[in-house]
């Protein structure tokens, strides 16, 4: 439900914002997850989804991804967006590109922890202009 709820706004703000956004999830999987996980890792990624492809002056370039599916014993959750800035990178971490860095750049640190909480691992790669970040959560075991 909290998963619904969240993709559901984000969906309704691409639209509004002509952003093609797709979605393919299994909320299922994710059952397990605490709400408040649940929003750290999808507002977090999402926002800065967003916050990247509005850059982008080429309003057809403007698309995010995101699919959620199960993998074995795991849950893979990946998000990828296109984006016109360089990335800035900062000992080996994605900082934010906003001015104000004292008050910003908490989100990826923010979803990693979430991710973590569950023995997950966050990747994060940049590629041609696409951002794209990937998650694997063990899926708890079931008797």
């Amino acid at each position: 439900e909290t998963l619904d709820v969240i993709l559901s706004e984000k969906s309704l703000y691409c639209e509004r914002e002509g952003i093609r956004f797709t979605c393919m999830a299994d909320g299922e999987t994710l059952a397990f997850l605490d709400a408040v996980d649940l929003c750290a890792i999808f507002c977090n990624l999402l926002d800065n989804a967003i916050e990247a492809v509005m850059k982008i002056p080429d309003r057809e370039q403007r698309m995010i991804s995101l699919k959620i599916a199960p993998l074995g014993n795991l849950v893979h959750i990946v998000v990828y967006n296109n984006y016109a800035e360089e990335t800035v990178l900062e000992n080996g971490a994605y900082c934010t590109t906003k001015s104000d860095r004292r008050n910003h750049g908490f989100g990826l640190k923010s979803v990693k922890m979430a991710v973590e909480q569950y023995r997950g691992e966050m990747k994060i790669y940049t590629n041609g202009g696409v951002f794209s970040v990937n998650i694997l959560i063990p899926l708890p075991q079931t008797n």
